[in-house]
C-alpha cells in the first residue's frame, strides 16, 4: 500500500547485509515452507553454574602492523574457527584503496600471540596478479580460496595450509558458468569444499553448481527460507538458517532434503552461527542465546542468555565444542571482539510445552513476544503453530476444530480459529473470567467484551484495532456521531459520486458498502430489531439504502483514490487504525481536518468499535497453570507498552495495547514524534497521493484518543455479510430490482436470526 522514501530502503539493506564480506545470505521467497517439524521437547537449565569465562586476546591488529603497506590499511574477510584456534584473513590496502596482497592471522589455545603469514598479488601465480572471490576456512584449519586474474575473466582454486599459501598449487577452473556477472549475483553463499574441490552456490532460486561449472542440479523442494551458514562436518555439508515458517533448520547440502527443523520459537539470525558437536547434537548461537539442538529427537536446552550476563553480542563468527562440553564462541560486542568460553550445563529441567494455535502466519513481533515469554519462563514453552505456506486456511481451521472437538488440539488457541459463540456452546472453550479478574480494571472495557459470551469470558484480548468512519469537518462539522439518515443527507449535499473509500481495506464493493452504512454497526437504523430479532431488510428504508449505495457507487481506479480522497471526491472513509503510519495518512487525506464520526448510529450509541486479537483456551487442557501465566504475560504492563512502542514504529507490530495507561504511551510517542526520522525525510504513497512523513498535532492525537475511549465492542455481524456478499450484487449488475434482493436478503436474514434465538 505504502512505498517508502531512501530511509526505509537503506534500513532493509542494512538488515540485509550481513557483517563481513564472507557473511552473506540467501534471498528468502514465498515458496512453500519445509515439511511439518519435529514435534518437540523442551528443557532449560535452571541450576547455577559457573559465569561465561572472557578470554583475554592480543590485540589482532597490532599484530597486523608490520604486514600493512606504508599509511595503509586493510579490510576483514573472514574470522573463523577451527577446532579452538582463531582465524582472521584480512585484505591488505595501500594508501590509495588498492589491494596489495593478503594476510592470514592465526590464535592458538592458550591465545598468547598472533601468527601471521602474509601473500602478494603475484605471489600465488607466477606474472599473474591474483584476487580473493570467496574465502572459507574448512574443519581442518585450510584456507579455501576462488582467485581470479585482473580482468575477472580467469579464476583458480587454491588451498592455503598449515604449511602455508603455496603448499598447493591454484588450479585453474575453465567451466563456462563461473564468469564475473556470475560472481556479481545476489543472494549467493558459498562454500569451497577441500575435500572434492567442489564448489556450493545458493542463489535465490536455490540452485546447486558443481564443480566445474559446467553442469548444475537444483536442491529439492524442501529447501525453502534464509541461508546463513554452510558448514562440512565429518557426515557431510549442511546449509543451516529458517525456513519460511521461521523455524531453525538445517539441510543436506547434496540433497537439499531437510534433516532437522525446530518447532520452538527460536530462530537463527544472520549474525549467529551453528555449532555441530556430533551428528547428533548441534548447538546454535544468537547474539542473544546459546541453545542446545538434539537432531534426534528434536529437544532444545537453554544454555545461557547473553544480556541477562551482561554481554550485548554484535555478532557470533564461530565457535566450538571441547572435549569436557565447553563451549568457546568467537564473538564481537561493539567493535570488540572476545573469546567466550562456557562451561556444559550439569542437570535441566524439563519445561512443559504449551502449543498455540494461530489462523495466519505469525508477526516478527508476535514472535518475538513468544520468545521473550519461553526465555523468562522456568516451566512452560509456548510453541506456535499454524498454516504452512500452501496450505488452505479453512482446512487448517477444520482440522484444529476437529482435534479440539475429539478432546485433544492446542492448549491455546486465537480468536480467529473458532467462532466463539458456537465454541461456547459446544463446550470447547475454558471459562478464563476468574483467571484474569486481576488484569480486568486495566483493560479497556470494549476490548474486554469482545470476548464475553453470557457475562462470562471465553476469549482474552491483547492488541485491538480501531474500527471507524472518517470525514472532513468541513463536511460533518464538529458532530461526534450521525445516523443513516444525516450520512445520506451530508452525502447527497456534498455532491459526490462515490460514497466511502477504504484504509487497509481494499476496494470496496457496493454491496460492502450497503452492510457498513446499515448493518455493521448493530444499530437501531430501523433494518434489524437486534433486541427482538426481526429482520426488516425488506421494508422500504432497506430499499432506499441500496438505491442510495448504488446511486454513489465508486466508479473510480483503485490506484488513483487517494488523490480522489485527498481532494475531497471520496468524503469518507473507512479504516481500521492499528498504528501511527494510519493515523498519519488519514490526517495527510483530511489535511489535519479530520473527524473520526464513525458508523451510522442512533443518538446516544457508540459510531466507533474495537475489534481485537486475543487467546481462547481449550477445555480439554490440562495445563492451566502455564496458560495462566502466558495470558498475563500478554497483558502485563510491560508487554502491553511493549505493542504500543511497536505501534508507533509504523512496521511489524500486532496493532495497538488493550491496557488503559498503554494508550497513554502510544499518544505521548505520537506527539514527540519518535517514528520521524530528524534527517531524511520520508515520502509516502497511498494509491496516488503522496504525503511526507511528520510529527501528528496534538488536535490529531487528541481526536484519535477520543474515538478509541469511546469506541465499543466489534459488532458480531460478520455472518450476515456473507448473505448480502451474496445476494446484493444481482442488483447492482441489474439483474434484479433492489426491493427483490432486499426480499431475499430479508429472508435469508431472518432464518439466521431465530437461529440466535
Amino acid at each position: 500500500m505504502k512505498s517508502k522514501g531512501i530511509a526505509v530502503i537503506l534500513l532493509l539493506c542494512m538488515l540485509l547485509s550481513a557483517c563481513g564480506s564472507s557473511q552473506q545470505t540467501g534471498e528468502s521467497t514465498d515458496t512453500d515452507s519445509a515439511e511439518e517439524s519435529v514435534s518437540a521437547s523442551v528443557t532449560s537449565a535452571t541450576d547455577e553454574v559457573e559465569e561465561i569465562v572472557w578470554k583475554d586476546i592480543p590485540d589482532v591488529d597490532e599484530a597486523l602492523q608490520e604486514y600493512l603497506p606504508e599509511n595503509g590499511s586493510y579490510k576483514e574477510i573472514l574470522w573463523d574457527m577451527a577446532g579452538d584456534t582463531v582465524y582472521r584473513f584480512v585484505r591488505l590496502l595501500a594508501e590509495e584503496g588498492w589491494t596489495e596482497g593478503y594476510c592470514l592471522q592465526k590464535l592458538v589455545n592458550p591465545y598468547e600471540k598472533w601468527e601471521c603469514q602474509a601473500v602478494g598479488l603475484t605471489d600465488w601465480i607466477e606474472g599473474v596478479q591474483c584476487y580473493v572471490e570467496e574465502a572459507s576456512l574448512t574443519k581442518d584449519g585450510n584456507l579455501q580460496l576462488l582467485l581470479s586474474d585482473t580482468e575477472r575473466e580467469n579464476f583458480y582454486w587454491a588451498e592455503w595450509t598449515e604449511e602455508g599459501p603455496y603448499t598447493v598449487l591454484p588450479t585453474k577452473i575453465e567451466g563456462s558458468l563461473l564468469n564475473a556477472d556470475f560472481l556479481s549475483s545476489n543472494g549467493k553463499k558459498w562454500y569451497i569444499d577441500s575435500d572434492r574441490c567442489s564448489y556450493l552456490y545458493l542463489n535465490s532460486e536455490f540452485q546447486f553448481y558443481d564443480a566445474d561449472f559446467t553442469s548444475k542440479t537444483y536442491g529439492s523442494q524442501d529447501m525453502r527460507g534464509m541461508f546463513y551458514q554452510v558448514t562440512q562436518t565429518n557426515d557431510g555439508t549442511y546449509v543451516c538458517g529458517n525456513d519460511m515458517g521461521y523455524r531453525f533448520t538445517i539441510w543436506d547440502a547434496e540433497t537439499g532434503a531437510t534433516v532437522f527443523s525446530a518447532k520452538e520459537a527460536g530462530a537463527m539470525e544472520s549474525e549467529g552461527r551453528v555449532i555441530f558437536a556430533s551428528s547428533e547434537e548441534v548447538y546454535l548461537c544468537n547474539t542473544s542465546s546459546l541453545l542446545r539442538f538434539s537432531l534426534k529427537d528434536g529437544s532444545r536446552e537453554i544454555l545461557q542468555g547473553f544480556e541477562n550476563e551482561g554481554y550485548l553480542l554484535s555478532y557470533v563468527y564461530a565457535g566450538t565444542i571441547r572435549d569436557d562440553g565447553t563451549v568457546v564462541l568467537l564473538a564481537k560486542s561493539n567493535a570488540e571482539t572476545m573469546l567466550l568460553e562456557i562451561p556444559e550445563k550439569p542437570e535441566m529441567n524439563l519445561k512443559q510445552e504449551l502449543e498455540f494455535a494461530i489462523s495466519y502466519t505469525p508477526s516478527p513481533f508476535l514472535r518475538e513476544l513468544v520468545a521473550d515469554f519461553n526465555r523468562q519462563n522456568t516451566e512452560y514453552n509456548v510453541t506456535l503453530r499454524f498454516p504452512e505456506a500452501d496450505e488452505d486456511w479453512n482446512d487448517f481451521r477444520s482440522r484444529i476444530t476437529a482435534e479440539i472437538g475429539s478432546g485433544g488440539g492446542p492448549d491455546i488457541i486465537d480468536d480467529n480459529m473458532l467462532d466463539i459463540g458456537e465454541a461456547v456452546r459446544k463446550g470447547y472453550l475454558k471459562d478464563m473470567t476468574d483467571a484474569c479478574v486481576q488484569e480486568k480494571d486495566r483493560i479497556w472495557e470494549a476490548a474486554w467484551a469482545t470476548g464475553e459470551v453470557n457475562g462470562k469470558n471465553y476469549m482474552i484480548p491483547y492488541s485491538c484495532r480501531l474500527w471507524t468512519l472518517v470525514s472532513s469537518e468541513e463536511l460533518v462539522g464538529r458532530q461526534e456521531t450521525w445516523n443513516l439518515t444525516q450520512l445520506e443527507q451530508c452525502l447527497n449535499d456534498s455532491g459526490c459520486s462515490a460514497a466511502l473509500g477504504g484504509i487497509n481495506t481494499g476496494e470496496l464493493e457496493p454491496e460492502a458498502v450497503f452492510y457498513y452504512l446499515g448493518i455493521f454497526s448493530k444499530s437501531d437504523c430501523g433494518l434489524i430489531d437486534w433486541e427482538n430479532g426481526i429482520s426488516h431488510l425488506n421494508d422500504q428504508n432497506a430499499v432506499k439504502l441500496m438505491e442510495f449505495v448504488k446511486q454513489h457507487m465508486d466508479t473510480g481506479e483503485m490506484e488513483e483514490q487517494g488523490e480522489r480522497i485527498a481532494e475531497g471526491e471520496i468524503p469518507v472513509v473507512l479504516t481500521d487504525i492499528y498504528d501511527i503510519s494510519t493515523l498519519q495518512l488519514v490526517a495527510a487525506l483530511f489535511h489535519d481536518k479530520e473527524i473520526y464520526i464513525g458508523f451510522p448510529v442512533e443518538q446516544g450509541e457508540k459510531g466507533s468499535f474495537l475489534s481485537c486479537d486475543g487467546v481462547m483456551v481449550n477445555q480439554a487442557s490440562q495445563k492451566e497453570a502455564g496458560i495462566n501465566e502466558f495470558v498475563s504475560y500478554l497483558l502485563s504492563p510491560k508487554t502491553q507498552q511493549k505493542i504500543a512502542a511497536k505501534a508507533c514504529e509504523g512496521m511489524a507490530g500486532i496493532g495497538l495495547a488493550v491496557d488503559k495507561e498503554a494508550l497513554e504511551l502510544f499518544c505521548e510517542y505520537a506527539l514527540e514524534g519518535r517514528y520521524v526520522d530528524d534527517y531524511v525525510t520520508l515520502v509516502n504513497t497511498y494509491n496516488g497521493f503522496e504525503y511526507e512523513s511528520m510529527v501528528l498535532i496534538r488536535e490529531s492525537v487528541e481526536k484519535f484518543r477520543n474515538a478509541f475511549e469511546s469506541a465499543g465492542p466489534m459488532p458480531d455481524t460478520q455472518m450476515l455479510y456473507s448473505i448480502i456478499a451474496e445476494e446484493a450484487p444481482a442488483y447492482f449488475s441489474g439483474s434484479r430490482t433492489a426491493g427483490e434482493v432486499c426480499d431475499v436478503i430479508h429472508n435469508r436474514v431472518q432464518l439466521y436470526l431465530n437461529e440466535l434465538q
